[in-house]
């Protein structure tokens, strides 16, 4: 057999078993080291220059890179890394309708990626090449499952794994050729990955409008911007917005302005204008919720918030929004999901901690709530407001050595805070340090904390606690002033005014208590108590009965009762309130039996 014939047969074998020839086709180690020239880490960037979100970018010419629009518009700044190299960049171009951006970055790379020139079928092998939950550059093995039609466009439908973070990266064939720009991962499915196709990112100078033209509104908008001055970014957005009529961007941009005014309804048409022109315009979709979460309008700021998922189904801020409405509709359980989500998506995301932690609070979840804060300052270690927050969780959960240690830790960041100094107090008062707290309290109420009536009654607490009565009820006083309808807070002034001995007005202060509460079994104890200090037994006695008819397990209110009933000689009465105390605490009665019945030899 000639090698002709050879080659014939070899042929014939491979389609009879199956066997294709790909003289192209390269292991997924190749794929990797090929695609990590062309694939950048994005940055995206806050007012301050700290990283707000990470990202993904595709090298198409140099200087030139493709991703996802929707993450990048509006922001302060960006930049491109690759290894230990970055560049700064901007937006070029932009094909809003197909939510893709071409961003100009001087001096990042020659080895444009090879974009293939048709829609690949379904079976054949692809390769994910992202910046995965911002950790770096990886590959994820899948294949394409067809082509799918979604708001009428046809997107690739793939199976390699993606995670926050790959937007904007790379689809390649095993030649590693680029088939698309990956666009976000649905949530209806595991695995049911989309990405835009490469031959889209060929058309987006052709279908797009320079960025040029809105370049200078855009830097004068962050001129405004930084120099707060919300009016004149109202009326310049305003300007914009009508020299170019259909900039998304200018809409934004004003609603961020009257968002900044609090003109709650202005900025709600502008969010809504942005999304007119832009749909999947995620950043405006959020803005919108909080807007109308602004305006108690929490069932519409829910439907906002949902109808950007289908846009991106993984955006932790997309999940901070629909927490937000779910608590303000009081479903804790919706919000909680929400919330926990939003920070599995983001783990670096200090907020949607914060909204756990809110939660937890609604709650009385206490234990939940704290173990959610200590995440938070994890995150944000430099915020002075976390570690107060930290420290009055402690408190909460009876850990006044760590409350203390956060309250220090706050002051040592924010010295003039004054509720940094009212949680050291409280965690001092905790530990029995109670010198150390009055200076800390004394030193929290001059700086003027957020909660002063806090500080004063948590003073007079301890005042109380070392029955220091006269300065006790002036502080009391001082918080009442503050927080004059807190029954809570008339209840302990009331007690110093007792142990103070200052008996009149504590027996008229008890009396109101006890009318604006009837069946609270406080207010008619006191009035028992003040009673018998005053001599007036008759009048202590059905003081006393009615509080224990109310809550009959208070083993001093019968002892006192017993003890009334024992000055005017009402033998009987002191027994059945000992049988009574006996079954309630055997320790108070045997006490009470001693020093009221035996001594008179009278049979239990």
């Amino acid at each position: 057999m000639n090698n002709t014939s050879k080659l014939n047969s070899f042929l014939f074998f491979c389609c009879l078993t199956g066997v294709t020839l790909d003289a192209h086709a390269l292991s997924p180690q190749e794929i990797y080291r090929q695609a990590e020239r062309q694939i950048f880490v994005l940055e995206v960037l806050n007012e301050q220059g700290a990283v707000f979100s990470y990202l993904t970018a595709v090298l198409l010419d140099p200087d030139m890179v493709a991703t996802q629009c929707d993450s990048v518009q509006g922001a302060p700044s960006l930049r491109l890394r690759q290894g230990a190299e970055i560049y700064p960049a901007r937006i070029a171009q932009k094909d809003s309708a197909r939510n893709l951006c071409l961003l100009h970055a001087p001096g990042a790379g020659a080895s444009s990626a090879k974009l293939r020139d048709d829609v690949p079928q379904a079976g054949t092998q692809v390769y994910a090449v992202s910046n995965a939950l911002g950790l770096g550059i990886s590959i994820a093995e899948g294949v394409v499952s067809g082509v799918r039609a979604l708001q009428g466009e046809s997107f690739i439908q793939h199976t390699a794994a993606i995670a926050p973070g790959s937007e904007g990266g790379g689809l390649f064939d095993a030649e590693g050729k680029l088939i698309g720009l990956i666009s976000y991962r649905q949530r209806d499915g595991q695995n049911v990955n989309f990405a835009f196709p490469a031959q889209w990112l060929k058309e987006i100078g052709q279908r797009a409008t320079s960025a040029d033209a809105a370049e200078a509104w855009r830097a004068k908008a962050l001129d405004l911007e930084r120099a707060a001055k919300w009016d004149e970014l109202a009326a310049h957005a305003t300007a914009w917005s009508k020299s170019l009529t259909d900039s998304a961007e200018a809409w934004l941009w004003l609603g961020a302005a009257q968002d900044h005014r609090k003109d709650w309804p202005a900025a709600e048409l502008a969010y809504r204008e942005a999304l007119r022109y832009e749909p999947s315009a995620t950043q405006a979709g959020i803005a919108l919720a909080r807007v109308l979460l602004a305006q108690n309008k929490a069932q519409p700021a829910l439907e906002v918030a949902r109808s950007m998922l289908r846009y991106r189904a993984e955006d932790a801020r997309i999940w901070l929004a629909i927490g937000g409405a779910e608590r303000a509709l009081g479903h804790a359980d919706e919000a909680k999901q929400a919330f926990a989500h939003s920070a599995q998506l983001e783990p670096w995301n200090s907020e949607a901690y914060t909204g756990l932690v809110s939660i937890a609070r609604l709650r009385g979840d206490w234990t939940g709530a704290l173990s959610a804060q200590r995440q938070v300052v994890q995150l944000d270690a430099e915020n002075p407001f976390h570690w107060i927050d930290l420290a009055s969780l402690y408190g909460r959960n009876a850990r006044p050595e760590r409350a203390l240690a956060s309250a220090e830790r706050a002051i040592a960041l924010a010295p003039g805070n004054g509720d940094a100094w009212l949680f050291k107090g409280g965690a001092l008062s905790g530990l029995k340090r109670h010198r150390e707290a009055i200076d800390a309290m004394q030193k929290a109420i001059a700086l003027k904390p957020q909660h002063l009536d806090w500080a004063w009654g948590w003073l007079a607490d301890i005042y109380y606690e070392l029955h220091l009565f006269p300065q006790a009820i002036t502080a009391y006083r001082e918080a009442l002033k503050l927080t004059p309808d807190d029954d809570g807070l008339k209840g302990r002034y009331g007690l110093a005014l007792k142990d103070g001995l200052q008996l009149a007005e504590a027996l008229r202060l008890f009396e109101k208590l006890r009318d604006a509460h009837p069946e609270d079994p406080f207010a008619w104890r006191q009035i028992g108590y003040v009673h018998s200090y005053l001599g007036q037994a008759e009048a202590a006695i059905p003081a006393y009965e009615k509080s224990l008819s109310l809550d009959r397990k208070q083993a001093k209110v019968w002892a006192a009762l017993m003890e009334t009933y024992h000055s005017i000689g009402r033998r009987e009465d002191v027994k059945r309130a000992y049988q009574n105390l006996l079954s309630v605490n055997a320790a108070w009665a045997e006490q009470s039996y001693r020093k009221l019945i035996l001594p008179y030899g009278a049979a239990p």
